[in-house]
């Protein structure tokens, strides 16, 4: 494609031409191993299989080509020849999309309603305390992660999802702040009982659904949603499940289940967000724990189901406790999102990602988790003790 648009591409290369393209723009994985024995100073050695010697004593093999660009060749050649579009350039043509962020409340006739927030007040308040004694010491900073993660105690409280447990980051010792009550397996959350009763209006409405999930790494948590959709709706959920489900096979996978009737599916915002065509089978996502805190993440997971060869209406659902950090936290992510509307198609770091520079996605996401936790800090403390 490239030598048929570019003149510049047909001066530097030949049609036939792959590896002087692959070195000029192009990754090679590389194995590098301690030679036997030190050579010479200055001296090298080539073999067979593209091994390398070098004065250094390091023996260099060339294992084959990585995925991914130079970002030199988007500045010579994409961008040129290129024409930008944004999603919102074909809207015209695609149902409706809205988005939906939706106040969870408690119920007055259930005691352990009132518990679950009342123990989410206290991690946050001990939280807080520790953050505001680590001022001014080597251990100020330390745990911007665990306030992050404060807002999903009121989505994991529950003993089939282990135990909850605010602390120093490990590589600090792992020191324990504070530790959540699970509360019993056969009791539902007011955000249970509102996700069931959402999934009972859309399948009876024949429309399929997805659950985003954040802690998809925890076993039990996804086995009890799993359990409870199946006992109150009679529908078995699938899970994607990208430990065992490649990338490669990923679409493969999903045409199958959809072909066999999921309707319901639970899965994690990452394991979606790009390269995915057929999610338009599914016409309403639900955030269950909220928005990924990448904002890049959770836009490229909701154009998903919103795409070319949707043909019903799409609905986005945030769901949050209100008057609890879980609002905050929804806040700050739709700033977030907002702001890279703003430069959609400016982003150095997204082109770079674009073009396979940037592979380091668990460091973007945490530095993404410890921003919200900065600013989830400063909005507790502003609340002067509230939720």
């Amino acid at each position: 494609n490239a030598w048929a648009l570019s003149r510049r591409f047909r001066a530097q290369f030949e049609l036939d031409e792959k590896p002087a393209f692959v070195t000029r723009y192009g990754y090679r994985k590389l194995l590098v191993t301690r030679a036997a024995a030190k050579p010479l100073p200055g001296t090298r050695s080539y073999g067979r299989q593209s091994d390398r010697t070098d004065g250094d004593g390091f023996e260099i093999r060339q294992l084959g080509e990585a995925p991914g660009v130079l970002p030199l060749y988007i500045l010579e050649h994409v961008l040129p020849t290129g024409l930008v579009m944004h999603k919102g350039d074909l809207d015209e043509e695609l149902p409706p999309c809205t988005e939906e962020p939706t106040s969870v409340h408690t119920s007055p006739d259930d005691f352990l309603d009132a518990k679950l927030l009342a123990e989410f007040d206290r991690l946050r308040s001990v939280l807080v305390a520790q953050i505001q004694a680590d001022r001014g010491s080597e251990r100020a900073g330390l745990l911007w992660g665990a306030m992050s993660e404060l807002p999903s105690y009121l989505d994991l409280a529950n003993e089939e999802c282990g135990e909850f447990v605010l602390a120093y980051p490990q590589e600090a010792g792992g020191e324990e702040v504070a530790r959540g009550i699970a509360f019993p397996a056969s009791w539902r959350s007011p955000k249970e009982r509102w996700l069931l009763a959402e999934l009972g209006g859309e399948l009876a409405a024949g429309r399929r659904a997805i659950v985003f999930l954040r802690h998809t790494g925890n076993r039990g948590f996804v086995r009890r949603l799993q359990r409870l959709i199946v006992e109150e709706l009679g529908e078995t959920p699938s899970v994607l499940d990208p430990a065992k489900v490649a990338t490669a096979v990923r679409e493969r996978w999903l045409d199958h289940v959809i072909a066999d009737g999921c309707r319901v599916l639970l899965v994690h915002p990452k394991a979606v967000q790009t390269g995915l065509n057929n999610l338009t089978a599914f016409h309403t996502a639900i955030w269950y724990e909220g928005p990924d805190y990448d904002a890049r993440v959770t836009r490229q997971a909701n154009g998903r189901p919103h795409r070319i060869g949707q043909t019903e209406p799409v609905r986005l659902i945030y769901p949050f406790y209100a008057g609890t950090l879980q609002k905050t936290a929804l806040d700050l992510v739709a700033r977030k999102i907002t702001a890279s509307l703003q430069v959609d198609g400016l982003s150095l770091a997204g082109a770079l990602e674009a073009a396979g520079a940037l592979s380091d996605e668990d460091r973007l996401h945490a530095t993404a988790a410890l921003a919200i936790g900065q600013a989830l800090y400063r909005a507790a403390v502003e609340r002067g003790g509230g939720r």
